[in-house]
């Protein structure tokens, strides 16, 4: 049954643990690897190349990332789902060979190590490490398309065993791994990327019954041709491209910051411990695209329980990164040497309110999403990418300020002009809410 049948309070709780779980354990597995890389020798030119191929892969899942809400949206029967699922195969092929033409070619050198600043040896690693996670955009691409046939049908808690799934067989192959003589950033892609394509065959078994539902569903529409898959879907892909192209482009001015290669280093981690409060934001987003039903009460609901679960993330968040337990944190368990520690608390400090700020952000990109605006998403999404880079470089030079302390001043900022431009964009749906 589709979970837009019925909604109280409780029902959106229902719908959203498991999915708040799936999205919570695929945020442990970062600070998971950069706790494993972190205990490996050369741990500190290891993490700031594993953070460089990761940011790289984010790239290249960026134009994947959104078939989970296209998804959510757009597979109501039979002729729909083949529809998107065609358009989603192509896309994953295309995204593939692009990857491993990129990364194979001559074109790879000059951009991290003239562009992005990076010491030959951390270059040369990272390449190596991309090209380990050349099944990722793929993988990726396949499970949420899945995924999004299943939330559409109530089946959110087969996410968060797919999930548990992930990551076992990520901890099990990082181990294996780590007792052979293998750099740290190549075990971290490895991982990952063995992880992703066992998740997605997972999926396939668990999505049988919903595939089976929406293929027995009749033609309720129009079919959907390619121009308006691509109508529809292309906003969402630059923006997510966009949004995701931020942190490549962060490790780009991080290699001309000052503490340059500690940045490096610090910035995933930083960035995974924060992810994992940030987390139940990005996991609202499908959930209030399948309940929306355009009545100003539904919207109203879902507003309400956003607010709370913001606010709630943000003071878990800051109860690590405001407490003596930040330093115990990135000491202990990130392994961290002490002087990346001293540069890791001010900058996971600076994200306290990110949590909120991502669940507001998800909200409003559910609303734009399921009254078909997406061109709005990816506005916004612009916005928030220049103003990074401008808040950034500023802070960089002429401020002189450390790279991953000013990283988090960027990114924060932004994302705030970018919840503001959201909300501007959402005025003119909710004022057409009955």
């Amino acid at each position: 049954m589709s979970v837009t049948k019925s909604l109280e309070g409780k029902s959106i709780l229902r719908v959203w643990t498991p999915m708040a779980l799936t999205w919570l354990m695929m945020s442990l597995e970062g600070l998971l690897i950069a706790a494993i890389v972190a205990r490996l020798p050369d741990a500190t030119v290891n993490l700031a190349a594993y953070g460089v191929a990761f940011a790289f892969a984010l790239i290249w899942e960026a134009p994947v990332i959104m078939m989970l809400s296209a998804s959510t949206a757009l597979c109501r029967d039979r002729d729909a789902f083949t529809d998107l699922r065609r358009f989603t195969w192509v896309l994953n092929l295309l995204l593939t060979v692009l990857l491993a033409g990129w990364v194979l070619s001559p074109a790879y050198q000059p951009i991290a190590e003239g562009l992005m600043n990076l010491t030959p040896e951390v270059a040369e690693l990272s390449r190596w490490a991309v090209l380990v996670f050349l099944p990722w955009p793929a993988a990726i691409g396949v499970r949420r398309f899945l995924q999004g046939v299943m939330i559409r049908h109530g089946q959110t808690r087969r996410l968060a065993y797919g999930t548990v799934i992930r990551l076992a067989v990520m901890g099990l192959a990082s181990w294996t791994m780590a007792q052979f003589p293998i750099p740290g950033a190549l075990i971290g892609a490895g991982a990952l990327s063995l992880a992703v394509v066992v998740e997605a065959l997972v999926t396939r078994l668990m999505a049988r019954e919903a595939i089976a539902s929406v293929l027995a569903t009749p033609r309720t529409s129009d079919r959907l041709s390619t121009v308006q898959i691509l109508h529809f879907y292309v906003p969402l892909l630059v923006s997510s491209v966009i949004a995701l192209a931020i942190h490549p482009l962060v490790n780009l001015l991080l290699g001309h910051s000052r503490e340059a290669l500690a940045s490096l280093a610090t910035y995933p981690v930083v960035g995974a411990l924060s992810f994992v409060f940030r987390s139940v934001g990005l996991s609202y987003q499908e959930v209030a695209i399948a309940f929306m039903d355009g009545t100003k009460r539904r919207y109203r609901e879902l507003w309400r329980f956003a607010v709370w679960l913001g606010v709630g993330a943000s003071a878990a968040h800051g109860l690590i990164g405001l407490t003596p337990l930040g330093g115990v944190w990135f000491a202990s368990v990130g392994a961290l040497t002490p002087p990346l520690v001293v540069i890791s608390i001010p900058a996971y400090q600076l994200l306290t309110l990110m949590p909120l700020l991502s669940v507001f952000l998800a909200f409003f990109r559910a609303l734009l999403v399921w009254s078909h605006r997406t061109r709005a998403i990816t506005w916004a999404g612009a916005i928030e990418t220049v103003a990074v880079l401008g808040i950034l470089g500023l802070l960089i030079s002429p401020v002189n300020m450390i790279g991953v302390i000013a990283a988090s001043w960027a990114v924060m900022v932004a994302r705030l002009v970018d919840l503001v431009a959201l909300w501007a964009w959402c005025r003119g749906v909710v004022r057409k809410l009955t």
